[in-house]
């Protein structure tokens, strides 16, 4: 059916990029996000994942960089931290160093925030993939039960 649709838009004069035009599939690359139907998940792409692993190793190995470069990099770990769940914390302190710098000053990195490269260096790979949903094992509300008691004057108790 994608036949029918390219030349619905083709008719009424909507353009189409045919590099970017998919047919049915279970994955897709979106906004460069893998958006995977079977495993209901999104993740980074394989080549974004490799680069994003050689840009980390390349910054433990760096003294210091320009506030351009490591705003840079900043950009690249929080668009990975969409579908790297724990990441945003271990972007901050790099996002600390950027306080006070000029535009063109040499900004020298401290050693939480190669802790925080170490992080993404270790466990970029293992954490790559965020669900569809909030829980895998999802309980519905009618399924939870909710009890609680008062305990005199004073206090409250509950369990469920």
């Amino acid at each position: 059916h994608l036949h029918l649709a390219t030349a619905l838009c083709t008719l009424l004069g909507v353009p189409l990029a045919p590099d970017k035009t998919a047919g049915p599939s279970t994955s897709l690359i979106f906004l460069g996000i893998l958006l995977d139907t079977i495993a209901m998940e999104a993740s980074l792409p394989p080549e974004k994942l490799s680069r994003l692993k050689a840009m980390v190793s390349d910054w433990l190995t760096r003294r210091a960089a320009s506030k351009t470069e490591l705003r840079s990099l900043i950009g690249h770990l929080y668009a990975a931290a969409k579908v790297v769940v724990p990441g945003r914390t271990f972007v901050r302190r790099l996002v600390d160093h950027l306080k006070g710098a000029s535009h063109d000053s040499t900004i020298t990195l401290s050693p939480d925030a190669y802790g925080d490269l170490k992080w993404w260096e270790h466990y970029l790979e293992a954490w790559n993939g965020k669900s569809f949903f909030l829980e895998p094992n999802f309980t519905p509300a009618a399924d939870i039960l909710l009890f609680t008691d008062a305990s005199g004057s004073i206090g409250f108790g509950g369990y469920y």
